[in-house]
């Protein structure tokens, strides 16, 4: 009787008994192979091209090329703005000590130093306002508003004329005037004018010069 031990069929490969390798191992082992390969050929290259004619010339290319760029950046970059005072600002916020003219009534034309009423004048082509008072204006609404703002004016011209004073400047109206307090050596302008009764204390408003 033959014996019953199963053969092989034609074409059929024989199982082996032996330990079975891990495919996985083997491809990592590749990789690692082919990756050492890569670096050290892509080094090799890069050697290659720098050493070159035409690696150099790209490599210079490369660097003017950014230098342009970083400039360009930084030429466009806002420059932070400067806050810069003008002449008018640093005037009004200054003091002046005005030497001794001769300050007429103004007219028509060209206001270089003269008054307009009791509370106003020009200096030194400056239109001033003294703001410690309040005086009568020269349009009135009534002939005795007009004839004490005339009187105001005269004394006015009379107390700048020939003296030095001094122009304490604080700012500046909505009329464009420079408001300011004015000092000579027989006491503050606004104050004397009050005090002869030829101009009122400012208060915030217009004073009422006219009786009803």
């Amino acid at each position: 009787m033959k014996d019953a031990t199963a053969q092989p069929w034609p074409g059929q490969r024989q199982q082996d008994s032996g330990p079975r390798r891990n495919p996985v191992s083997g491809w990592l082992a590749v990789c690692i192979a082919l990756s050492a390969g890569v670096g050290f050929f892509s080094a090799d290259l890069g050697k290659i091209f720098e050493s070159s004619s035409f690696g150099r010339r790209t490599t210079a290319i490369a660097v003017r090329f950014t230098n342009d760029i970083q400039q360009r950046v930084a030429s466009s970059t806002t420059p932070t703005p400067k806050v810069v005072k003008s002449e008018r600002t640093v005037l009004v916020a200054s003091s002046l000590r005005a030497a001794p003219i001769d300050f007429e009534i103004c007219g028509p034309g060209k206001r270089l130093n003269c008054v307009v009423d009791g509370d106003t004048f020009w200096y030194d082509g400056e239109k001033i306002r003294i703001e410690t008072i309040d005086a009568p204006e020269i349009l009135g609404r009534c002939s005795q508003e007009k004839k004490l703002a005339v009187k105001a004016t005269q004394r006015l011209a009379q107390i700048l004329s020939r003296n030095s004073f001094t122009i304490e400047r604080s700012g500046v109206d909505r009329h464009g005037r420079t408001l300011a307090s004015v000092s000579g050596s027989s006491g503050e302008a606004g104050a004397i004018l009050v005090r002869e009764g030829l101009a009122r204390p400012w208060r915030g408003h217009k004073e009422v010069w006219c009786r009803s």
